[in-house]
């Protein structure tokens, strides 16, 4: 999540950025750079609005961010949903005695035993959530709702990104610019 501060820098200097395309746009469309480059021109050779939001969608930088959170949250979904699965380990442990231990128990009387002052224990554990009082389907449905909270957040600033440059364009157009 952006902080509210660093978002109002971002939407200021997007917003100057794309006031700063517009004449470039048109200037180089009178150089004859891109007259007639793609059918979305429009008639004076400069950038036409689809292609300014295009554009923008492109390269603002708190869309990347948004995209970025909503890609973290479905990342944390996922591990929601496999935090219900069995898990496979691994346990070892070494253990180094000063004096010799009878490795193996006695079976009879006078049996000759092995001995030895270094354990080494390996264990093949299988963890599996049996219950956890709700805990697992709690925060998977948790996180399902921040994956969408992030979608929809994501949705929000394309559209009010497109708004943004549809305002800019329209005010530069009838300005005369």
């Amino acid at each position: 999540m952006i902080p509210l501060v660093f978002r109002v820098i971002l939407r200021a200097a997007f917003t100057i950025l794309v006031l700063g395309l517009l004449p470039a746009a048109q200037a180089s469309a009178a150089a004859g750079v891109s007259a007639g480059a793609d059918d979305r021109t429009s008639a004076s050779g400069s950038l036409s609005l689809p292609q300014l939001i295009d554009f923008a969608l492109a390269h603002n930088p708190e869309i990347a961010a948004t995209t970025f959170d909503g890609q973290a949250a479905s990342a944390r979904s996922q591990a929601a949903r496999a935090a219900r699965l069995p898990r496979l380990g691994i346990e070892v442990g070494y253990t180094r005695y000063g004096d010799d231990l009878r490795l193996t128990a006695a079976r009879y009387n006078g049996e000759l035993g092995v001995f030895g002052d270094n354990i080494l224990i390996a264990d093949l554990v299988l963890h599996l959530p049996l219950y956890s009082g709700g805990r697992l389907t709690a925060e998977m449905r948790a996180a399902e709702l921040l994956e969408a909270s992030a979608g929809q957040r994501l949705a929000r600033s394309r559209g009010d990104l497109a708004y943004n440059v549809s305002s800019l364009y329209t005010a530069n157009w009838h300005s005369g610019g």
